[in-house]
């Protein structure tokens, strides 16, 4: 978390990925609930991320960012 505070994006992303993108992810998704609130509009609605999605989606996610860091030697 010390490197992605002290702007060093590169490195945070090397060190471990799903953590960076699930800051990035919750923060834009907190932007745009923002967004439809302030202004009133009309949330998208994507079927591709349907719960069936996730169920399969963020097993996989883990499970690759576990294999990357064993494969990096940071765990």
């Amino acid at each position: 978390m010390s490197l992605l505070l002290g702007g060093d994006v590169a490195s945070a992303l090397g060190m471990n990925p799903l953590a960076i993108v699930a800051i990035a992810g919750t923060l834009l998704a907190t932007v745009y609930a923002g967004l439809v609130v302030v202004f009133r509009l009309e949330p998208l609605r994507l079927p591709f991320l349907r719960a069936k999605f996730w169920r399969f989606a963020l097993p996989g996610l883990i499970g690759a960012n576990w294999i990357y860091l064993l494969l990096a030697g940071r765990v």
